[in-house]
């Protein structure tokens, strides 16, 4: 590929925080991003500038000239100190660039990316070579803030800030609060840095007896441990990537290829790879690759771009080293959208041989496998799986169409035929808006579909296995499923719910190891702790789950099943009450763990109210499971030949959760009774 090289102007903009300011206030976070992308490109416009590459909160852009990236920086920092305000900080570079295809590359750039991190809010710092082009210009206003040592440039630069009268005294300020304000004066003084930084001959020898003895260490080192880097497991997460297309809706695309390449890379046993629900939490984050890296405990973070331009597609990868910060494998790959999956199995062949993992050949005709040929159902799709995996009301209803317009372009994709399946699923349980027969039967024409395209899709077998332990109660083909999908968080599930508790710990903490964030599995985890006796680490786990997660209902539920169990009622009253507030839903499940809480402290009056929210449900439909809720809220107040009256119509009507007849806290006063146990029999539970 032909490389044109030319002098520019550089200018990165960030915006500071912005991955907190999500979670905080999403909408009021998509305004500000908006707001943001809008001015970029107008204001870039105006003064001759590109703008690059979007990044997070973040971009980059080229100048023909340091003023015009000047004028363009105060510009936007002007609109960007006017409601709704926007933290962004700015940093300016000029030097060599060279442009790669559609890549640009240079040490011109990673000068600018660290002038960028060291500003302060909305401030713009720049270059003693940026001051040069701009000094003559009465309009701009600087301050010199001293040389500076920058992360991977090997000369101190010499940094200036615009000074602006218009914003003058609150740049102050915040140089104040970050230590580089000292009112010092607008020209470099002779300093210790700058001698040094300067006088390179004075440091030359230094330098090389420095890469003598590093050379030596590790040598020395290498020799000791042998080839164990070769044989060891490698630890590895995937990084979300990073959408660079213009539209933000594209984040479905973005995300999407994300999960498929982790997914390409767990193929490959001698990776450990961090699953798709704990590297989300660092979508757009500002923590170090460093700090991600001890977060999840891998060695090797791989990270990337994605733009999308109608059939056209670019992926920039670049796998890195985190204990020497070193970039182990780098790659651009731009094709059109219909080669998407060939360039998903070469990140996996090129990160395994960067990292000396050895493949076999059941692994390499795993990596080859492609779901669909179609790019247009597979968009269909990924969108689709987008919305399902969104954990909201409005995300299962908008996922359906999706993947069923999928399969309409592509009847052959087995794929979205067992995410329908499981969309279904997901109709008939606790929090669903299906009967479990319908659910069921619904379920089970996809997941059949897709096994009998692909016998060996482990997400079929999965949604197989579910269906015959939810609807069917089939729990030993249930378990052969489980094993055949080798999901461990949904066997360890099953084990919970079967009482098989030191089974289910340690599946979980299988699920743990690559997936330490995730939110579904941890209450379960947390749960199988209560019943081991570890009553405290149940707690501390699902307390954790909470913080994590604050807007998963699961995570209040299950605490809260935990307080009443223990007798901790207050506790559980305050944390369901404020599960239902932040999910705006009211099921079955929690209201009768809260009625029963409300009776053992004395409130009586709210204990009638939501029983009677119980009885109302359950006349409308089995939806949720509100026969057994009811028996759970009867066993919880000492009823006990009402809870058995429920629990029989809960067996009736083949109601979901069912599932937890075992091992419900509030059941165990009706253990001792000859009805339970037969009961038991006839939900399946003594096979196992």
């Amino acid at each position: 590929m032909n490389q044109t090289r030319q002098l520019a102007a550089i200018m990165f903009t960030d915006i500071i925080d912005y991955s907190n300011l999500m979670q905080e206030n999403d909408t009021q976070a998509k305004i500000i991003k908006e707001k943001y992308h809008q001015n970029v490109y107008t204001i870039n416009e105006k003064y001759n500038g590109n703008v690059i590459q979007f990044y997070g909160g973040g971009t980059l852009c080229i100048y023909k000239s340091a003023i015009d990236a000047v004028h363009c920086a105060i510009e936007l920092q002007s609109i960007f100190t006017k409601d709704p305000q926007i933290p962004v900080k700015i940093g300016i570079h000029t030097g060599d660039i060279i442009f790669n295809g559609n890549e640009v590359i240079g040490d011109s750039i990673n000068v600018a990316s660290r002038i960028e991190s060291l500003a302060v809010r909305n401030s713009v710092f720049i270059s003693g070579k940026v001051y040069d082009e701009i000094k003559n210009q009465k309009s701009i206003q600087t301050q010199y803030l001293g040389l500076h040592y920058l992360k991977n440039v090997d000369s101190p630069i010499d940094i200036y800030v615009i000074y602006n009268a218009d914003h003058a005294q609150k740049t102050r300020d915040l140089l104040q609060q970050a230590g580089l304000y000292n009112g010092i004066s607008n020209e470099p003084k002779n300093s210790w840095w700058s001698t040094f930084g300067r006088n390179k001959s004075f440091i030359s020898y230094g330098l090389i007896l420095i890469l003598m003895l590093v050379s030596l260490l590790l040598y020395l080192l290498n020799n000791n441990t042998g080839n164990s880097e070769d044989t060891a497991v490698k630890t590895i997460a995937v990084l979300p990537f990073v959408n660079l297309t213009r539209d933000l809706e594209q984040e479905y695309f973005s995300d999407g290829i994300t999960e498929d390449i982790i997914t390409q890379l767990s193929k490959i046993n001698e990776l450990k790879v961090i699953s798709r629900s704990s590297i989300m939490l660092y979508k757009n984050t500002k923590r170090s690759i460093k700090e991600i890296a001890n977060d999840l405990e891998v060695v090797y973070i791989l990270e990337g771009s994605v733009r999308k331009d109608g059939d056209s597609i670019r992926i920039t990868t670049q796998l890195i080293d985190t204990q020497t910060d070193n970039t182990v494998w780098g790659q651009t790959f731009n094709h059109e959208l219909k080669y998407i999956f060939e360039i998903q199995q070469d990140v996996a062949y090129e990160v395994a041989k960067a990292l000396h993992a050895k493949l076999t050949n059941e692994e390499k005709e795993n990596i080859r496998q492609i779901s669909t040929r179609n790019s247009e159902a597979y968009e269909l799709y990924l969108q689709g799986l987008y919305n399902l995996r969104a954990g909201t009301k409005e995300g299962l209803d908008k996922s359906f169409p999706l993947l069923r317009a999928a399969i309409i372009l592509d009847p052959e994709f087995a794929d979205a035929y067992a995410e329908i399946a499981g969309y279904y699923i997901r109709q008939g349980a606790w929090r669903g808006q299906l009967s479990p027969e319908v659910a069921r039967q619904e379920a089970l024409q996809y997941v059949r579909k897709a096994l009998e395209l692909n016998s060996e899709l482990k997400s079929a077998h999965t949604r197989m296995g579910t269906i015959k332990f939810w609807f069917e109660l089939d729990f030993i083909g249930a378990e052969i499923e489980y094993k055949k999908g080798g999901d461990s968080e949904v066997y360890g599930f099953y084990l919970l719910m079967m009482g098989r508790f030191e089974e289910a710990e340690s599946m979980f903490n299988e699920v743990y190891g690559r997936d330490p964030f995730e939110s579904h599995d941890r209450p379960h985890r947390g749960i199988t702790q209560y019943f081991l006796g570890n009553e405290e680490e149940a707690i501390n786990i699902l307390k954790g789950g909470v913080s994590l997660h604050p807007n998963v209902l699961t995570g209040y539920h299950k605490l809260g099943k935990i307080y009443l169990a223990l007798g901790k009622y207050p506790a559980c009253i305050e944390l369901l009450e404020q599960g239902m507030q932040i999910s705006n839903e009211r099921l079955p499940s929690i209201l009768s763990d809260l009625a029963i809480a409300y009776h053992r402290t004395g409130g009586h009056d709210k204990f009638t109210e939501l029983l009677a929210e119980l009885n109302l449900l359950q006349a409308k439909s089995n939806k949720g499971s509100p026969s057994f809720f009811l028996a759970q809220t009867y066993a919880g107040i000492g009823e006990i030949e009402l809870a058995f009256e429920w629990l029989n119509r809960a067996y009736k009507d083949r109601e979901v959760e069912l599932i937890w007849l075992k091992i419900e806290p509030q059941f165990e006063i009706l253990h001792s009774d000859q009805r339970y146990k037969d009961l038991l029999e006839k939900v399946g539970f003594s096979m196992q």
